[in-house]
């Protein structure tokens, strides 16, 4: 089996896993989720804060959208200096 073949075979696989609803991102998730509320305790430890569950959760989603606009914001500056990097390329 070639690799381009061995490729395409794994890429059926997981979208076929995925239809099905059989992924393996849970457990990914739920770390994830896990670390922004440790983080937003310790946050708030530091501070001396008290904050309900209800205040973790809302803080800890708030923490996972900031972190995903910033790498949004980051990958879009790399995007537009590739880009003006290529249009200089091929205008010399």
């Amino acid at each position: 089996m070639t690799p381009e073949q061995r490729q395409a075979r794994a890429r059926i696989a997981g979208l076929t896993a995925a239809a099905m609803g059989r992924t393996n991102t849970g457990p990914a998730i739920a770390a994830a989720e896990a670390r922004y509320e440790r983080e937003v305790r310790e946050e708030a430890a530091a501070r001396g804060e008290t904050l309900t569950e209800e205040q973790v959760a809302r803080r800890a989603t708030a923490k996972r959208r900031l972190f995903f606009a910033r790498l949004s914001y980051r990958s879009a500056q790399v995007r537009s200096a590739r880009s003006r990097e290529r249009r200089g390329a091929a205008a010399a």
